[in-house]
């Protein structure tokens, strides 16, 4: 019954390679890669490597610093062992794998995860909204609120949207980080 995003999954990838004596130290997510998933990997003595957003980028980073696996938030996970492409029957096999060994995948998972709060704003010109300095001031001032926290506001690559996440350690705080941010894109637009 609960939902297991791309985070989740590589997580679990990963400590399932590690548990298996797989070489391996490296793993790539993206730039919306959870920072709980970041924490827990470390322990583990793993260390996440972030890309731009997108499978390209996901695999362009692993081919690069010769990583097993990388994934999306999304659940675009790719698995270098078996294929240089994203498949989802293939990680479902595997999660079913790891499931019949480990009993319970929810046990397997001991990641506390940051509240992240993700909000897309719909824009005519996201060019201009994203070079501007009204935009990037905000930004600034928001992330000096934060502290322990991050803030990233992109252009969509597919859409004409402006894209924020948010993430802290408090659900309502990054909300309403987010919301200001959106404010500011929505008055610029």
């Amino acid at each position: 019954g609960n939902i297991l995003d791309g985070d989740k999954i590589l997580y679990i990838l990963a400590k399932y390679y590690k548990l298996q004596n797989e070489d391996l130290k490296n793993v790539v997510g993206t730039s919306h890669t959870n920072m709980g998933i970041e924490n827990a990997l470390n322990n583990l003595d793993i260390n996440l490597i972030r890309a731009d957003v997108g499978d390209k980028y996901v695999l362009n980073e692993m081919l690069k610093q010769n990583c097993l696996i990388g994934g999306e938030q999304s659940g675009h996970i790719i698995n270098l062992k078996y294929a240089t492409t994203g498949d989802g029957i293939l990680t479902a096999v595997i999660l079913s794998k790891i499931l019949k060994e480990q009993g319970d995948l929810t046990k397997f998972f001991d990641v506390k995860m940051l509240p992240q709060v993700n909000i897309n704003v719909l824009t005519t010109d996201k060019l201009r909204v994203i070079n501007s300095e009204i935009l990037s001031n905000t930004i600034y001032a928001e992330q000096e609120n934060l502290k322990n926290g991050r803030i990233m506001v992109r252009a969509s690559g597919t859409e004409p949207k402006i894209r924020i996440m948010v993430e802290c350690g408090s659900l309502v705080q990054a909300q309403n980080t987010a919301n200001r941010i959106a404010d500011v894109v929505k008055r610029i637009s």
